[in-house]
């Protein structure tokens, strides 16, 4: 059975002439680095970040790949909900196995296919 867990990054949202909140992203791969980091960026002004689970894995989430965790983190298999104000967020995600990432409805491929990774996305 899956579960899903959604976050939101608020980045910065616009308005077009009428007042009407806008906001279109995308989401691109950039590098591998370390065989176990994959760093991608995203434009546009909100993000989404939906984690779908197939099993358990650890997850937790830093502004830098080697920083303190700036939400707690544990394993997860159940439904989560976090928001983060940030210009990028590294996810590290214990078991690539076990957790499929989708930002901004766009399926997050795995570059590398290791058992432990940190996920990093910059705002462009």
């Amino acid at each position: 059975m899956k579960k899903m867990v959604l976050m939101k990054m608020a980045i910065r949202s616009s308005t077009n002439e009428d007042n009407e909140e806008t906001s279109s992203a995308s989401l691109e791969f950039v590098e591998v680095t370390d065989n176990n980091q994959s760093i991608f960026t995203v434009t546009g002004d909100t993000i989404e970040i939906d984690l779908e689970f197939d099993g358990e894995s650890y997850i937790d989430f830093r502004t830098e790949r080697f920083g303190d965790p700036i939400e707690a983190g544990g394993v997860l298999s159940s439904d989560e909900s976090f928001e983060f104000d940030e210009d990028a967020i590294t996810i590290n995600v214990g078991n690539i196995f076990g957790v499929d990432i989708t930002v901004n409805g766009e399926e997050l491929e795995y570059p590398v296919d290791v058992h432990h990774h940190y996920i990093t996305i910059e705002r462009e």
